[in-house]
């Protein structure tokens, strides 16, 4: 062989090598970015006012943010990350996936119900799980709002069912589930007055506790919220302050201010205008019609009207429907009155908010990040993705469940089994001979008191 010959072969030879090392190197770089992808950690920044931080209870030594740094491990330190299923990568697929995942996995939650009929007349369904065993029944109750034309049956209240009375032996708190159907919203559910619900309408919140302290006094009593309900959830807390028989509570996917809420997902992007804002307000539209019933006689609205409308807006139903029904002006007024931000310097529990920047119905505006830095009893657990009540870890299996455990779990750690202040002064009351049951009557502007008690529908 020629020397030119040789020399031929050894250039096409390091030529090949050189190509080889390259595509050897791009494959190493894409398997490891595609393992950085599937495996990405969305860490949590946390908001909280450490320096001030009120104690977990008036019994306790331990503040909040001593409670999380010990206690929540999802929450605070190396662990606190949320690692999204790769194949859900942004807010609107994790949203999404929430009603698609119902068409395949669903499973429901064998509730008892209980309906209670109230002082206007109205009536209110509260499905249990695990059944109670008795009135001296003493397990932890973790009481559940669900979310806007929603039930105790949706994908987000079944996980956290699932998870929290999960015995601790298999990793779950063993707590007592008590989930209220708003009204109007179950459809077996009778809407006995010509009244529905609203976000910041917290009567039957009220009531529902109420019924819960008086009938299971043994049992401590925490609270979880989403969506609608976690604003309901906190508008409740804040008018209550330390009145409230709630020793803790979470808000998942609070919308906080509904003026800036409801014109973001009517006039956000494309899936906000015409996919989530319309399926919402049909949803209420279907609502109201499935009730038409208990408004025949409303003379407060137009009932040909709303019940000839195929399509209508969020904007539209609460002109002519919420506002009517609750004394609001109109439908900003009610949006206005109805925001739970108002009520972050008043709520006087330990309260987590678990929220998500790329939430498709919340943008990060609504937040009160700066009333919460300010807050020494709110703290706020944001991620970068997770949509809106979705952070999916699995097809199934969803992220928010393991802080809403640690959370209550260690409330109920550091403040024992002892009852709590609301239900002492009952006794102190009863002992007295001078307590009156009384059931609170409280609306955006106002608190009324009348002295009845929930009755067994």
């Amino acid at each position: 062989m020629s020397q030119r010959t040789a020399a031929f072969f050894q250039a096409i030879f390091d030529l090949s090598s050189s190509i080889v090392l390259f595509l050897a190197s791009f494959l190493a770089l894409l398997l490891h970015g595609l393992r950085q992808v599937l495996t990405r950690r969305i860490p949590v920044k946390l908001t909280i006012n450490e320096k001030n931080s009120a104690l977990v209870s008036e019994h306790s030594t331990t503040t909040i943010f001593e409670m999380i740094k010990e206690r929540c491990p999802s929450l605070y330190g190396p662990q606190a990350t949320f690692r999204p299923t790769w194949w859900l990568p942004g807010g609107d697929l994790q949203t999404i996936w929430c009603v698609v995942a119902e068409m395949f996995y669903r499973d429901s939650i064998p509730y008892t119900r209980q309906l209670l009929r109230l002082p206007d007349g109205g009536t209110i369904s509260l499905d249990v799980y695990p059944p109670f065993e008795g009135p001296d029944d003493d397990t932890p109750i973790l009481f559940v709002l669900h979310g806007l034309t929603g039930t105790t049956q949706e994908s987000y209240t079944r996980a956290t069912v699932k998870d929290i009375t999960r015995s601790k032996v298999e990793t779950g708190t063993g707590f007592r589930v008590v989930a209220l159907n708003f009204r109007g919203c179950d459809v077996d559910s009778p809407v006995t007055t010509p009244r529905l619900y609203h976000a910041g309408e917290t009567d039957d919140t009220r009531s529902a506790l109420l019924w819960l302290t008086q009938t299971y006094p043994k049992a401590p009593l925490y609270g979880c919220g989403f969506s609608m309900g976690a604003s309901t959830l906190a508008c409740y807390l804040g008018q209550e302050g330390d009145k409230t028989p709630l020793k803790g509570a979470i808000c998942v996917s609070n919308p906080w201010d509904w003026v800036t809420a409801t014109d973001h997902i009517e006039n956000g992007g494309f899936l906000n205008r015409y996919i989530y804002g319309p399926i919402l307000a049909d949803a209420l539209l279907t609502m109201f019609k499935n009730s038409r019933y208990a408004f025949e006689i409303d003379k407060r609205l137009n009932i040909k009207d709303i019940y000839s409308r195929r399509y209508v807006t969020i904007r539209w139903f609460d002109d002519r429907v919420t506002a009517p029904q609750f004394g609001f002006k109109d439908a900003m007024d009610y949006y206005d009155k109805a925001s739970s931000s108002r009520y972050v310097h008043k709520i006087r529990v330990p309260h987590l908010s678990i929220q998500s920047a790329d939430d498709p119905m919340v943008a990060l505006k609504n937040l009160p990040t700066d009333d919460v830095a300010e807050s020494d009893h709110v703290v706020m657990a944001t991620t970068a993705v997770g949509g809106h009540v979705a952070w999916f870890t699995t097809r199934e299996d969803r992220w928010f469940t393991t802080p809403i455990r640690e959370f209550i779990e260690a409330i109920h750690s550091v403040c024992g089994q002892s009852l709590s202040n609301f239900y002492w002064t009952l006794i102190v009351h009863a002992l007295v001979g001078s307590y009156t049951t009384t059931y609170a009557r409280c609306t955006a502007d106002r608190c009324q008191r009348s002295r009845s008690v929930p009755q067994f529908a």
